[in-house]
């Protein structure tokens, strides 16, 4: 054996620890980077008040004094590792320029599914009970005063899209399944 030889041998023994080392090192900060950068509170959609923005998502017949609206996916992403949305939910808290009347037009014939999560709590007392006491259950709008269905189209697609809205004290909630 030559130098050479001997050198190119002894060189692989030389570079693991330095090879385990970076392993180590690129595994810890992928970890880190996941722990960190993967936060829940980070994806959450939060409340609008963007009348426009709510207005180019969905056709909304009547002039708006002000909307309070959420849209939010059931079930909600809380941490670890996320799972299939089953349902698409938009839930608005409106108050009409001069009357409801756009959104009272349907039917109270029909029985609504609630999603556990509808009870937003920056809703107002009235509604927030009312989905809070009905979540997880089919509503019978029959039963709840002031409910009717309600369809009407997403903007972009023109696909239909339907729930119900409930009229009480000057408000309205719009409470609609996007899928």
């Amino acid at each position: 054996m030559n130098y050479y030889t001997n050198r190119c041998r002894s060189r692989p023994a030389r570079l693991r620890p330095a090879k385990t080392r970076l392993t180590m090192a690129t595994f810890i900060t992928a970890a880190a980077l996941c722990v960190s950068g993967c936060s829940a509170q980070d994806k959450k959609l939060k409340a609008s008040d963007d009348i426009k923005a709510l207005r180019q998502l969905v056709d909304i017949p009547a002039d708006l004094k002000s909307a309070r609206w959420e849209m939010f996916g059931t079930p909600e992403y809380d941490g670890g590792v996320p799972g299939p949305t089953d349902y698409m939910t938009l839930i608005a808290d409106i108050v009409p320029v001069t009357n409801s009347e756009g959104f009272t037009r349907g039917t109270n014939e029909k029985r609504i599914y609630i999603v556990p999560e509808a009870a937003r709590p920056w809703l107002s007392s009235q509604f927030r009970t009312m989905l809070e006491k009905n979540k997880n259950t089919n509503l019978d709008l029959a039963t709840v005063g002031g409910c009717h269905e309600y369809d009407t189209k997403i903007k972009k697609s023109g696909r239909k899209v339907s729930g119900f809205s409930c009229e009480k004290s000057g408000r309205v909630l719009l409470y609609l399944s996007m899928f």
